[in-house]
């Protein structure tokens, strides 16, 4: 049943480094999912503008502009993804972090390095609160 969940998921995943895209798409592929990648958050907001998510991964620390930024013009816009959560995917693990990510708009934390089961459980908890 959860695998059959998991599998419904449409998930977008932004992240800067290569070796981060193929860390997370590695686990959610090992998963039965396949996320919509984008290596920066300008591509990634504009495709949460024109189609729905039903979980976005948001990495916090990238050039152009941050995932505390582009999450922020997620929940200001009023596209399909104004609620959708947003899960921040970043190295920073230090006492405020995850309040910093929350003040942001975003919905939940996870710090860097993700093993494939923290990821799994992660979808599993987001896509059931979803009803997916």
């Amino acid at each position: 049943a959860e695998g059959a969940m998991l599998e419904e998921v449409r998930q977008a995943l932004s992240a800067h480094s290569r070796v981060a895209h193929l860390a997370m798409w590695g686990s959610l592929a090992e998963s039965a999912l396949s996320p919509r990648l984008d290596s920066e958050p300008p591509p990634a907001v504009a495709a949460a503008a024109a189609r729905h998510f039903d979980l976005i991964f948001m990495d916090c620390n990238m050039p152009v502009m941050d995932g505390w930024e582009a999450t922020q013009q997620i929940r200001m816009r009023d596209g399909p993804n104004r609620d959708t959560p947003i899960v921040a995917v970043t190295a920073n693990a230090m006492a405020g972090d995850r309040d910093k990510c929350l003040a942001a708009g975003m919905s939940d934390y996870m710090a860097k390095p993700v093993d494939r089961s923290q990821l799994v459980a992660c979808v599993a908890k987001w896509a059931s609160s979803a009803g997916a």
